[in-house]
């Protein structure tokens, strides 16, 4: 089980990718991949953030979601000047962030996932932190420490 703790992300520029049902993290992902593949010149160092959407592509808490938004930040100093892609500001602030590991094939429903985000909240709340206003959360994926699984940094924003 991994621990609860709390980061500042800076302000960061990113490339939006939005996909919708019946798969909507596949979609998503697949647009980004394919945008990394044709602009190598443009990744350099880089972060993926993701959270669900609603049909409007605005951020949503229904884990049953209809959207999900990947964010791929650009390099610092790299400017926008010709990105062909959906530019977007991650405003910097100040987050409670756990760290879940798990796998699909053994999982399916994703309940891991549902536990890590229950687990941040507990610590939230059993750390007296007030969540933001904006109610704004991110899925960081990361590297996974076991062969076959998945690895994300979940992000609540806090004040």
């Amino acid at each position: 089980m991994m621990g609860v703790l709390t980061k500042t992300l800076p302000t960061m520029k990113a490339v939006r990718f939005d996909g919708f049902k019946p798969d909507p993290e596949i979609s998503a992902a697949r647009l980004m991949h394919d945008w990394m593949d044709s602009h190598p010149d443009r990744i350099g160092s880089h972060r993926v953030f993701g959270y669900n959407i609603d049909q409007d592509g605005h951020l949503a808490h229904d884990p049953d979601n209809y959207g999900y938004r990947l964010l791929l930040t650009l390099p610092e100093g790299s400017g926008s000047i010709g990105i062909d892609a959906d530019l977007e500001t991650i405003d910097g602030g100040n987050f409670v962030v756990t760290g879940i590991e798990g796998s699909f094939e053994e999982d399916p429903t994703g309940a891991w996932i549902t536990e890590g985000w229950n687990r941040l909240a507990a610590m939230v709340e059993k750390g007296n932190y007030t969540i933001h206003s904006s109610r704004r959360w991110f899925e960081e994926p990361l590297e996974p420490v076991e062969q076959g699984h998945v690895r994300f940094d979940l992000y609540l924003e806090i004040i």
